[in-house]
């Protein structure tokens, strides 16, 4: 198992320290002191030498690491942070010193730079965040020295780690019972679903034979025969019957023809039409590729377009570059000491020298520009040739088409055809008149209302017949139902074993994990008010979850307990800084890896240290 121990660590004009030494020489410590003396700096201190970053995780940029006096930045010194650490029993001393860089001539503060060493030997920072990496991650680091850092987690990614550390855990048993019962539930709903549209099938049957009982057959039958009769005696006219037969053998004679001549016209046409239809889809074709060039001829005039824009918004740059002059000032902004003519020198020096920079710039830009410009004129002319040479076919095509067109109309109407049209028009002709006679002979003997009224009756008629059918098929649903009833409360049971299941499933997983800790436990599955199981991670302290109810002493003891497991998961023993121990009332569990209490104690004036 690998271990890390903090020998020392030094802070030089680190946050409010100026010169401090916390000495704990690898074994357990208390620092007390009152509230803002820098307990927490040195838990910072610590974690800015391994990461670059303070205990929140803020860089040097988003957190304050310089020192103050009388509330203003001590300037022109260097913040260092030396750490002498033992990895597995071999020393290993790690420094980093954040430095301001300043323009010298100006005296002006222009950023900050760090400088790292190992064992006093400067390093690169690459160099030595690899050393930092192949002696802990940070993310490892955080998990195994801070006791808030895993509660604090996104449940999801808490809930992983722990599957990860309880060797052979896995929720295929919980997975393959809850997707058995969605697959229950959903041929339950399915099967109450049919069952629920039975009973009304039945009721409908139930009223259609109640309206049978109604009616009289016999009756209803002499009633028929009666209307039949009527309509008969008025149909055997004889003049009405001839003129409707000659009107049968008309009608039959002029389809005979029109068959004829449509068959002329397919077999005269066929040959035209299919090269017509061979014509209409090369022009479909050529509409296509017309249409794409169109497209590719705008998008290269938008590229011109937009060249040109740029161009002159570059010639209208220069413009304002030549017309600019060096703003010198009269007094140093920082220090508000006059200027000497070599540093206004300077000044002019550097204005000329970015003068030189932006222009050279835009003389690239302008190249590139017109460089485009060049390229989209010469795509759009090739591609104007190309949409002319298209067009050129399309319309060729088009003009093949309106020929085979005025050459299809003639064979349509050829000259043995206009003698069967005459003839069509004289058969169409007698078939009007006839059609006038019927009807004025329909209205001195109109069978409509008879011919209704005969409807009326063979529908009841049916209805009669259908009764037998109905009571089949009322006897059919109730056998359904019962069938249908049987699957709903069998599904029933099967849906309560598999929900039995699941919960057992659920319990033996939750098992597994809290055996590994104690004093800690975790619910990893939620049981909802319709009983299903969803995943969850949460930390139980004596019943009350992490945050709700719980002190932070609790936590602090829960917090132990969890990075205990994960060193010992992780087979690495890592030094801890336990921020609020005065939160503790009661000793803390048995720790194989050093830990460095931060107590908040106003009786000490300034900081103190003990070892334990």
């Amino acid at each position: 198992m690998k271990e890390i121990k903090l020998i020392s660590l030094h802070l030089e004009n680190f946050m409010r320290f100026r010169d401090f030494t916390f000495e704990p020489k690898g074994d357990n410590a208390t620092i007390r002191g009152p509230n803002k003396a820098g307990k927490t700096t040195q838990a910072s201190a610590f974690s800015y030498l391994l990461f670059d970053k303070d205990l929140a995780g803020n860089s040097p940029g988003n957190f304050s690491l310089k020192t103050r006096l009388d509330g203003q930045i001590l300037p022109n010194v260097d913040h260092t942070v030396t750490g002498i650490l033992e990895v597995d029993g071999v020393p290993l001393t790690l420094q980093k010193i954040y430095k301001e860089k300043w323009l010298k001539k100006r005296k002006v503060l222009t950023g900050h730079t760090t400088e790292y060493s190992i064992d006093e030997v400067p390093v690169l920072k690459k160099a030595y965040m690899a050393k930092i990496e192949e002696i802990i991650p940070e993310n490892t680091f955080k998990l195994l020295t801070s006791v808030t850092h895993f509660a604090n987690m996104k449940w999801e990614d808490r809930r992983k780690i722990l599957f990860q550390i309880c060797e052979g855990l896995t929720e295929e048993g919980l997975e393959d019972a809850e997707k058995q019962k969605k697959i229950l539930a959903s041929q339950r709903v399915k099967i109450n679903e049919k069952k629920d549209q039975i009973q009304p099938r039945i009721d409908e049957k139930n009223r259609e034979l109640a309206a049978i009982a109604e009616l009289n057959q016999p009756e209803i039958q002499a009633r028929i025969d009666s209307l039949e009769k009527q309509i008969q005696d008025i149909k055997s006219d004889s003049t009405v019957a001839v003129m409707q037969k000659e009107q049968a053998e008309l009608e039959t004679k002029l389809s005979q023809i029109e068959a004829g001549q449509e068959k002329k016209k397919q077999e005269a046409s066929v040959g035209i039409i299919e090269k017509m239809n061979q014509l209409k889809d090369a022009r479909a074709d050529k509409n296509r590729i017309c249409y794409g060039l169109d497209i590719e001829v705008d998008v290269q005039s938008g590229i011109i377009e937009s060249a040109e824009k740029g161009i002159q918004c570059l010639y209208s740059e220069w413009d304002h570059l030549i017309a600019e002059n060096p703003d010198i000032l009269d007094l140093c902004p920082t220090c508000q000491k006059p200027f000497t003519p070599d540093e206004k020198e300077a000044v002019v020096a550097e204005f000329n020298l970015q003068q030189s920079e932006k222009k050279e710039g835009i003389n690239e830009q302008g190249k590139e520009s017109k460089n485009r410009k060049k390229g989209a004129e010469i795509t759009k002319t090739k591609l104007e040739a190309d949409l002319k040479t298209e067009r050129a076919v399309l319309a060729e095509i088009e003009g093949t088409l309106k020929e085979m067109k005025a050459e299809l109309e003639n064979i349509l109407s050829p000259p043995d055809m206009q003698k069967e049209d005459i003839e069509i028009g004289g058969i169409n002709q007698r078939i009007r008149e006839i059609e006038i006679v019927l009807r004025q002979e329909d209205r001195k003997y109109d069978t409509k209302t008879i011919e209704s009224d005969l409807k009326i009756e063979r529908a009841k008629i049916a209805i009669i017949d259908a009764g037998s059918v109905h009571t089949a098929r009322i006897k059919e649903l109730g056998i359904e139902e019962k069938t249908l009833a049987a699957q709903i409360e069998e599904l029933e049971s099967r849906l309560f074993k598999a929900e039995e299941r699941i919960k057992k499933e659920a319990e033996i997983v939750e098992d597994k994990v809290n055996e590994m800790f104690d004093g800690v436990q975790f619910s990893l599955f939620d049981i909802k008010l319709n009983e299903s199981i969803v995943p969850c991670c949460k930390i139980l302290l004596e019943g009350n979850e992490w945050g709700h109810g719980t002190s932070t002493g609790q936590e602090i003891i829960a917090g132990i307990e969890m990075v205990r497991v994960l060193q010992e998961y992780n087979q690495m023993r890592c030094p801890i800084f336990l921020d609020r121990a005065e939160a503790l009332t009661i000793p803390l569990p048995e720790m194989s890896c050093q830990i460095i209490k931060l107590k908040a104690d106003e009786d000490c004036e300034k900081l103190s240290i003990t070892d334990e």
